[in-house]
């Protein structure tokens, strides 16, 4: 029961994660392409399609990523520890 529990948590979490991470992927995506358009033709010059095509998808996509595993920073080695001090005992 309790593993069923575990897991329906998890699912929780990390479809909430992805949802946040989503949304912050096309908010970025957004906002490139809305500064894309309106930049100057001189600052257009520094910056090729490539390079606006990669902040559009490549940064975006790390973004979503860092977002969905950014707990696993704090929460990783807090279940190493609890996980070693219950075998431990």
């Amino acid at each position: 029961m309790c593993t069923c529990v575990q897991s329906i948590i998890l699912q929780k979490y990390f479809h909430v994660c992805f949802v946040s991470g989503m949304r912050l992927r096309t908010a970025i995506i957004g906002a490139v392409y809305r500064k894309a358009l309106v930049i100057s033709s001189a600052a257009r010059r520094s910056s090729t399609v490539g390079e606006i095509v990669n902040l559009m998808s490549v940064d975006a996509q790390r973004f979503m990523d860092l977002i969905t595993y950014i707990n696993m920073i704090w929460s990783a080695p807090l279940q190493v520890v609890l996980a070693l001090y219950f075998l431990w005992q």
